[in-house]
């Protein structure tokens, strides 16, 4: 897993503030688990170029996702709660 800080280089920055990008041979398994997680805490989300506030009833989503790149994408309170779960899966 990698943790990375948004900015202007990176999609979604004017939404998100992080991305998660899982990596190697189990990455897509680690992916799914945390889609799920987040759906459940966080509620319904989309694929990162619809993550949109017109999308969603004028709320902006609290996380997205980028199947291309098996990574997810969070604002502030959405990547705090998810550090804590993921230090409980290790």
């Amino acid at each position: 897993m990698k943790l990375q800080k948004l900015d202007r280089r990176y999609d979604g920055n004017d939404r998100f503030t992080h991305r998660v990008e899982f990596y190697g041979q189990d990455r897509v398994p680690q992916w799914i688990k945390t889609r799920n997680w987040l759906w459940t805490q966080f509620g319904a989300s989309s694929e990162l170029c619809f993550a949109r506030p017109h999308y969603f009833d004028g709320e902006q989503p609290k996380w997205a996702w980028d199947s291309e790149k098996s990574s997810v994408y969070l604002i502030d309170e959405a990547l705090a709660m998810f550090l804590l779960k993921w230090e409980s899966w290790k």
